[in-house]
């Protein structure tokens, strides 16, 4: 077992976990000291929002201010461009959390321990977070055999009416917490918090289950109602409203997965080859016919992958004339830079869990959607 400062990768966790829990009570100690400093900014009753709304990534919180219009302010937890898996929350996001009236969160181990005791330190009911990857019928990780090809419904997975999974394969193992029973690497984290190594461009602990479900519109309908409900529940007197902006914004997803359809046409079956610099884009294959051959990092992988396992993705790609390796655009993609350049293929970066800056043409979750499928088909046909 890997040892850091002489203790057990185990004590060392258990340690992070504990200095975490003491930041965040010293932060309610100074919100609440400081809290008379200055008068009240709050709007007018007639003008404050129903609901205020804290969704740990933009993505979330592109799809809450559909549904909310007006009604709802909402603030993104992770700024835009930042990994959620080596975001570490501040004073200042602790105090968010403390006032929200509800928080919207993907779960299936996407936020990691942080959010877990944030939300056990500062909220005040746990009852107000909405997880919504629970809801959607997500994807087991170990979705993969030994070439790396997705185990999707064309390899003998049914599926319902709506298309999801109806797969029972085994998740990885898991502590008490519902964590995987693998070890931090110990990576060092700059003044910010966020891992500083390259091997921390992915490193990251997941459930049994892949949390990045935005990759298919059909599942994100499903979270979209989600959002809906819950508004309605804590606003009732607007509910038709929350509704029918659901509605309606459901109507502009269905129609971006009929266009996406349309666009994947012009790419022949044979081609349509993923080989990933991470599993983000399961879900994606598995709507729209494309197979995942390999991956550069497992989810549950938290260390770079061996030179044999580097080798492999080289001769697979060689094999199967893989022409494009997917990679993420908020990640450095050494790795992935390298491995394109070794088979002779083209690096391909996509919006993974963050959208674009404002500007990009992928500032919202349509159009960060309607970009990544564009860069696919490019690179594909």
């Amino acid at each position: 077992m890997r040892r850091v400062f002489g203790r057990s990768m185990a004590q060392f966790r258990r340690l992070r976990q504990s200095l975490w829990t003491a930041f965040v009570t010293l932060v309610l100690v100074t919100v609440a000291a400081c809290g008379g400093d200055e008068p009240s900014a709050e709007p007018a009753p007639s003008e404050a929002p129903a609901i205020r709304v804290i969704a740990v990534t933009n993505v979330l919180a592109d799809w809450a201010t559909a549904v909310g219009g007006d009604r709802v302010e909402v603030s993104s937890l992770i700024p835009t461009d930042v990994d959620p898996h080596g975001f570490q929350p501040g004073p200042r996001d602790a105090a968010k959390i403390a006032e929200a009236d509800l928080i919207i969160a993907i779960g299936l181990g996407m936020e990691g321990f942080w959010l877990e005791e944030l939300l056990r330190n500062v909220a005040r009911d746990s009852s107000i977070v909405l997880t919504l990857g629970e809801l959607v019928d997500p994807i087991l990780d170990d979705t993969e055999d030994e070439g790396g090809h997705a185990e999707d419904e064309e390899d003998g997975h049914d599926e319902d009416e709506n298309g999801h999974e109806d797969d029972e394969d085994e998740g990885h193992d898991e502590d008490e917490n519902g964590h995987e029973d693998d070890e931090d690497e110990g990576h060092d984290e700059d003044e910010n918090g966020h891992e500083d190594d390259e091997e921390a461009e992915h490193g990251h602990d997941h459930g049994a289950h892949n949390p990045h479900f935005w990759f298919d519109p059909l599942r994100v309908v499903v979270a979209i109602d989600a959002i809906a409900a819950r508004f309605a529940e804590l606003d009732p007197d607007n509910a038709d409203e929350y509704r029918a902006n659901a509605a309606a914004y459901n109507a502009e997803v269905l129609a971006l997965h009929a266009w996406t359809v349309e666009q994947v046409s012009a790419v022949p079956i044979e081609k349509r080859l993923i080989l990933g610099s991470h599993d983000y884009y399961r879900y994606f294959a598995v709507r729209y016919d494309f197979e995942v051959v390999g991956i550069i990092l497992s989810i549950a992988e938290d260390a770079e992958p061996s030179a044999e396992h580097l080798a492999h993705l080289v001769d697979l790609m060689r094999e199967r004339d893989v022409q494009a390796v997917f990679g993420e655009k908020i990640a450095r993609e050494r790795l992935a830079s390298a491995l394109a350049n070794e088979a002779g293929a083209t690096l391909v970066r996509l919006y993974s869990d963050s959208l674009g800056p404002e500007g990009s043409g992928a500032d919202t979750y349509i159009t960060m959607v309607q970009s990544n499928v564009r860069l696919v088909v490019e690179a594909l046909r």
